[in-house]
Formats: structure tokens, sequence, C-alpha cells
């Protein structure tokens, strides 16, 4: 099992860096460019994998509906990354800001849901509004917190860029690992053993030590390798970088539980199998959904990064 889960990450991880290197190197002037889809694909199998789930317990509104709904967010909140191909740079002084947009593609979703419900609505049966409920939480749990990582992608300069959407990823995967060997090996206090039997404690303190050591090599190898020394300002906030990757791995470890609630409910143990050993793509984003925004709270307020 653990060879297996090791060649299907590789096999994940080789092409994914590849587009990496890619929006780095050749992004046009249109950072995100080749990592939009990506989110997109993901964002997608991630929103069928949370259906299935919500039809183990309910109603829910049709797959199409749904996709509609979230490909509405994702292409609002990607108008800022594509403008500059067609020579028109979303405005930096938009009122709108970075989120209006996406926020405005969320309300159009829900229009389209609500639209739908109204046309085939014959009969009170409670099901209307269970749908509905079901498409906010697929909009606002799965679409929007993606609208961070475009976001992040953002940040003025390509290398800083590249990094603020890199680093809460490289840190919420490193607390995922470093929680599950602390755990494994002397892990003994449960954590939520209601929703997550194997969490513990002392996992939850391995994890966000792991994250806090991938905040300091963040700061100490990936902007010395991406940020020419220009653009580096006055050199590394460490302690920051450091309180940036325990920050995200707290975030990280409530969006696994939260994933793990919902899983519990609908009664299954992994969001799908379309990754056997990994689970699905729930699975591998559901720490990333919460991180991202907490990421970019120190990323905006210029406590790590160009900004400050």
């Amino acid at each position: 099992m653990l060879r297996t889960r090791l060649l299907l990450a590789a096999c994940i991880l080789v092409p994914l860096l590849g587009l990496v290197a890619a929006d780095f190197l050749w992004n046009f002037g249109a950072p995100g460019i080749w990592l939009f889809p990506v989110g997109l694909a993901i964002n997608a199998a991630a929103a069928t994998e949370l259906r299935a789930m919500a039809e183990r317990v309910g109603p829910r509104p049709p797959l199409a509906v749904c996709l509609a709904g979230i490909g509405l967010v994702h292409l609002a909140g990607a108008i800022p990354i594509y403008g500059p191909l067609w020579n028109r740079p979303y405005p930096p002084a938009c009122p709108l800001g970075p989120f209006g947009l996406a926020v405005a593609g969320l309300l159009a979703a829900m229009a389209v849901g609500f639209a739908w419900e109204m046309a085939r609505y014959r009969e009170p049966n409670g099901q209307a509004l269970a749908r509905l409920a079901y498409l906010s939480l697929s909009l606002v749990y799965l679409a929007l917190p993606i609208v961070f990582l475009f976001a992040l992608r953002r940040i003025p300069g390509n290398g800083w860029g590249l990094i603020a959407l890199l680093s809460p990823i490289i840190t919420v995967k490193l607390a995922d690992a470093g929680a599950y060997a602390v755990g494994k090996s002397i892990g003994r206090t449960r954590l939520a053993p209601r929703l997550s039997p194997q969490k513990t404690v002392e996992g939850a303190i391995g994890g966000a030590l792991a994250a806090a050591a991938g905040g300091l090599g963040c700061a100490t190898v990936l902007v010395p390798a991406l940020v020419p020394v220009e653009e580096r300002g006055a050199g590394p906030q460490i302690p920051a970088w450091i309180g940036m990757g325990i920050a995200v791995a707290l975030a990280g470890l409530v969006g696994d539980l939260a994933e793990s609630l919902l899983k519990r409910d609908a009664g299954v143990k992994d969001s799908s199998q379309w990754l056997p050993g990994l689970g699905g793509a729930l699975d591998l984003l559901d720490s990333v959904l919460f991180a991202a925004p907490v990421a970019y709270v120190f990323w905006l307020a210029g406590w790590i990064g160009p900004l400050g």
C-alpha cells in the first residue's frame, strides 16, 4: 500500500511541478495562467465527491448545476489572471477588489440554483431548501477558497507570487506529514475521537512544528531561489514566516476535521477511490481550503513578502 501511495503521489507531483515551472517561466504576464485550469479541475472533482456524499443523506441539486456554479465562481475569480492576455489588466484601484468578481460569480451561481428550483417546483416537501443549502455549501466551502490561491499567485512580483501560492500548500502538507509521523510514533491523547480517531494532540503539535519548519524553509530556500536580490527588501521576516506556518497548520487541521465531519455524517471513509491509497480530490484539498485564506492574511498584511 505504501509503495502504491508513493508511486501515485509521484505521478501527481511530477506534472504539477512542471506546470508550476511553466507558470513561473512562461506566464505571458498573466501569473496563474497554467495553474487556473488545474484548480478548476480539482475543484470540480471535489464537488463531484461532495455531491456523492450528500446523496447518501438527503436531496441534492443536479451535478450540472453544482459544476456550473463552481465554474462561475472560478471564471469570475480568474478575470484578473487572463485580462493581461487581451491587454486588459485588472485595474489595481478597482472597487471590487480581488474578490469582488468571485463573490459576484457566487451570487450568479446561487441565482442559477434558485432558477432551477423555481422551474421544477411542484409542491412543498422541504427538498428545495436542502438542495439550495447544499449548493451554497459547495460554493462557499469549495469554490471560494480557491480564489484566495488565485489572489496569492497575483502577489506583486513573479517570484513572490509563486512563493505566496506554494508556501501555504507546502506548509500545510508538511503539517499533515508531521502530524502523521508524530501521532503514529508517540500519539496518545485523542484530539477528536468521534470525527477522526487517529488524530492526536501530540500529532497536532508535531504537525505545527513541521509547518513552522516549512515556513522557515520557504523563507530561506524559496525566497533566495525565486526572488531577485533587488526585490527582497530588508530580508526575510523569519518570525512571521514561522508564525505563518503554525497558523496555516492550525487552519489546515480545522479543514481536515471539517471534511472528516462530512465523511462521518455520510458514512464514508474517503471522499472517493479515485486515488487508491490517497482517497479523493477532496481528501487532498481539505486542509488547503482553510489554510489559503489564513496565508492570504499574512501576505496582504505585509507580515511576509513584498508588501510590508
